[in-house]
């Protein structure tokens, strides 16, 4: 099941303890990676947080996260998600331009998720976590700055996040208005592409309604994101 829940604010802890399941399943991870960078050397194995034990309530998201690594989230997505005492929880910056359009990023061909289309954001890292505590806002911000070269005090801050959860996923999504034009920020975003050295988006994709997901790969949580957004300016 994939829904949308509104939320005032996020209150995670970054909790000290590893992923037992990958743990257990270390050998298996190593022989998995092995193989996913004999097809992608540009994969890189780096420090993240998966959420464990979190609730919704009276608008606010609480949880504690535990210290894994990409290779083992990808060997879970691999195994189909199995119940495995974790969500892959991140940030997601959705840009909206004056009209209203929804600009979401095409993923380069040497990511792990080549070619899909979602908002701009990541997993959680170590660099998101400060003082024990999670912060979300500032993974948005960073991603959206790093992948677009956008900066969040150029646009109008929603207040609120969009929390879509999609089974083991769950985006946070923070929306950012800019009075900008879609086709002038999609060039703007797109020049910034063109100047990174190693981007991990090969292209801008402007939504004017909700029916142009039909023409893009893109995961459940993004498809209903858009849905959710564009049914929200027609309101």
């Amino acid at each position: 099941m994939v829904e949308v829940i509104p939320i005032e604010r996020v209150e995670i802890t970054a909790g000290g303890n590893p992923w037992e399941w990958a743990q257990a399943r270390g050998a298996k991870i190593q022989r998995f990676w092995k193989k996913a960078l004999a097809l992608n050397p540009a994969l890189f194995n780096g420090p993240i947080h998966m959420l464990r034990d979190y609730e919704i309530r009276d608008g606010v998201l609480r949880g504690q996260t535990m210290r894994s690594d990409f290779a083992s989230m990808m060997y879970w997505r691999e195994e189909g998600f199995p119940q495995a005492g974790a969500i892959n929880a991140f940030g997601s910056a959705v840009v909206r331009s004056v009209e209203g359009h929804l600009l979401f990023g095409r993923m380069a061909a040497h990511t792990a998720s080549a070619g899909q289309v979602y908002p701009f954001g990541g997993s959680l890292d170590d660099s998101d976590v400060k003082d024990g505590v999670v912060d979300i806002e500032g993974s948005i911000t960073r991603e959206l700055l790093e992948e677009t070269g956008l900066k969040a005090e150029e646009g109008e801050r929603v207040p609120g996040l969009i929390a879509v959860r999609e089974g083991p996923r769950l985006s946070l999504a923070a929306e950012f208005r800019f009075a900008v034009a879609s086709g002038e920020l999609r060039q703007r975003l797109e020049a910034f592409l063109e100047t990174d050295a190693d981007p991990e988006l090969e292209s801008i994709v402007i939504f004017r309604r909700a029916a142009f997901v039909a023409h893009h790969r893109m995961p459940p949580y993004a498809r209903l994101l858009v849905d959710h957004l564009m049914k929200e300016q027609a309101a």
